[in-house]
């Protein structure tokens, strides 16, 4: 019987590539023997909510995730020795490390099994003549950014690619036309579930996603603080971590924004996070399709956000949000400013943002899913 292999780098920590893939491996198990198999080490109390009829296999690799983020962090604290000694452990990792993994999942597995990764490093692992789904969750910008493409030359090619929906799927295809016939569209389910809150709050705004310098938060920090130097009131609950929380924090301290910001750890419980809360806000420089939006917006809550890519306007339309014309912080805050400032119109976009997220149901989505494994 066709099995289901699910990879995952790790499940310690709140993640939204993770926290999907969990939710289809708990539906894919009512159908077929699932497994997550996580590539790094055990490293504390996992955080996701796993059934028990998903196995769960580490594979305990050690973990250095955001890789790159890194390297430039060592370099700029002029820390280069240890960034050249993470440069050399990765390409050893690549030339050599993969062989004992990659035997170890073709024991694990069998030619008719079905094996969906997410990250990078799987088209290294991923054994040949076994079936690989590559699930792809970011944007056109980062599937042709050098290293990307120079991972898929040089390593195997997957049996079918999963974009977000169908605007990324279309234009990566537009340039990649060999990946045309084992390309397909799929929503991302949600987690939490729907809920219609019309309840209106002293503009009570919240950020959740990985402080990292794709994010850009200086910028929503930046633009906060013209809030305040005009008196209008607001709070931000930010929850996350990442290499730039500490830069983050540093910010809100130097601009004095500690009765206006809030910064909390990471959380897995999205739901509180973003109770009694007006609007997510984001201000990236570029993201796929943020699982965050449509998790805010089942629970009735609206997005603000930079325009970061060519994704921007599929993910966030007049029914979920609205996008900030220019990517400055004088145009972020004034628009902000306009739209907090206009209470039916936040209470409308409350009312259809919850509506948008009926396509988003699980098991709608879990059948697209198995309709590709039907082809294999």
């Amino acid at each position: 019987m066709k099995k289901i292999f699910i990879f995952v780098q790790q499940l310690s920590k709140p993640g939204g590539s993770e926290t999907v893939e969990v939710l289809l491996a708990n539906e894919f198990s009512k159908q077929y023997k699932t497994y997550l198999v996580v590539t790094g080490e055990p490293l504390n109390k996992d955080v996701f909510d796993v059934t028990k009829d998903v196995e769960i296999i580490y594979l305990n690799r050690p973990q250095n995730s955001q890789i790159d983020e890194k390297i430039v962090e060592f370099c700029r604290v002029k820390q280069k020795i240890k960034a050249f000694s993470l440069i050399i452990k990765n390409v050893h990792y690549a030339l050599f490390g993969k062989f004992k993994i990659r035997k170890k999942i073709k024991e694990l597995t069998t030619e008719e099994d079905v094996l969906i990764g997410s990250s990078l490093d799987n088209y290294l692992i991923i054994p040949r003549r076994r079936k690989f789904i590559m699930h792809y969750h970011f944007n056109e910008k980062k599937f042709n950014s050098f290293f990307e493409s120079l991972t898929r030359c040089l390593f195997r090619k997957p049996d079918a690619y999963v974009f977000l929906n169908d605007e990324i799927k279309n234009s990566i295809i537009k340039k990649h036309k060999s990946i045309k016939k084992k390309s397909y569209a799929i929503l991302n389910p949600i987690k939490v579930s729907r809920e219609l809150i019309l309840k209106e709050n002293s503009n009570n705004l919240v950020f959740i996603g990985r402080f990292s310098k794709q994010k850009n938060l200086s910028l929503m920090i930046d633009s906060l603080n013209l809030l305040k130097e005009q008196n209008f009131n607001f709070r931000l609950d930010m929850y996350g971590d990442g290499p730039e929380k500490e830069n983050i924090i540093k910010q809100v301290n130097d601009l004095n924004l500690n009765d206006f910001i809030f910064i909390h750890p990471s959380t897995n419980n999205v739901k509180e996070a973003l109770e009694n809360k007006d609007l997510l806000l984001l201000s990236s420089s570029f993201e796929g399709t943020p699982l965050v939006i449509s998790e805010a917006n089942s629970l009735s809550v609206p997005v603000f956000s930079t325009n970061f890519g060519s994704t921007t306007q599929s993910v966030i339309t007049l029914q979920n949000g609205r996008i900030a014309s220019k990517n400055d912080k004088e145009t972020y805050a004034k628009e902000l400013t306009e739209l907090l400032s206009n209470k039916e119109l936040v209470k409308s976009l409350r009312i259809s943002s919850f509506e948008s997220t009926e396509k988003y149901d699980i098991g709608e989505i879990s059948k697209n899913w198995v309709e590709i494994f039907k082809k294999f």
